[in-house]
Order: C-alpha cells, then structure tokens, then sequence
C-alpha cells in the first residue's frame, strides 16, 4: 500500500523496505570500502619505500580505493534508478556516478605501479622513487 506524503509543496512516495533496505546496504558496503581505505593509507605510510612489504600495501590501499569506487558507483546509480535521491547534492553525485568509473580505473592504473614495484623488490632490483 502507498500513500502519499505531504510535507511542504512536494509529495513524496514513501519507499518500500525492500528498497531502503537496499539503499542501507549498498551505503554500508560504500562505507566499510572507504573505513578500508583509511587503514590502507594509515599502513602505508608508516613503511618504507624500500619494503616490499610498504608495496604490498600500497596495492592493498588501491584495490580498497577501487572497492570504495564501486560501491559509491553502486550506491548512487541505485539512488538514480529509484529516484530517492532528494537531495541536490546528493543529485549531482548520482549525475556524476561516472566520474567514481573514471576514477577507479585510474586507481587500477596506479595499483598496477604498486605492483610493479613489489615485483621489482622480489627480484632485487632497485625501486622507482619517483612513485613514493
């Protein structure tokens, strides 16, 4: 059953739980990803840039940031395909959904350094401390 809400000069449908029930998981998943990325960075930079160690975190940080992307991604274009996104700050992110895609294959591009500097470590080489 549905009815409608007034409240001022809108009339608002409330949402069914299912669908709220959705919306608080998909932003509890965005949430847990970003908590990861705080931890990631925090690791990093208390390690050397000589460690491999320092690397394989590095790489852990961006695939967090990468995680963090999509479930933004996924939050907002959930929010876009069920038109419960009210807010006009909220809007403009869910119109800019694209952008987190833009941003998490940048940060894959970066993991991919990360990478390669581990790999680097392993095999005794020096590393680029251009990246740091």
């Amino acid at each position: 059953m549905s009815t409608s809400v007034h409240s001022g000069n809108t009339t608002r449908l409330p949402c069914d739980q299912s669908a709220l029930h959705t919306s608080k998981h998909l932003l509890t998943d965005s949430e847990l990803a970003l908590m990861r990325v705080s931890e990631a960075r925090r690791k990093m930079h208390q390690m050397s840039i000589h460690n491999r160690r320092a690397w394989g975190t590095a790489v852990e940080f961006a695939n967090s940031k990468i995680k963090a992307a999509e479930a933004e991604t996924k939050y907002f274009r959930y929010l876009a395909e069920t038109n419960q996104a009210e807010d006009a700050d909220v809007m403009e992110e869910v119109r800019d959904a694209s952008l987190l895609v833009e941003k998490a294959n940048a940060t894959m591009l970066e993991k991919r350094l990360y990478q390669r500097q581990v790999n680097k470590i392993t095999r005794g080489e020096a590393v680029s401390t251009s990246l740091a």
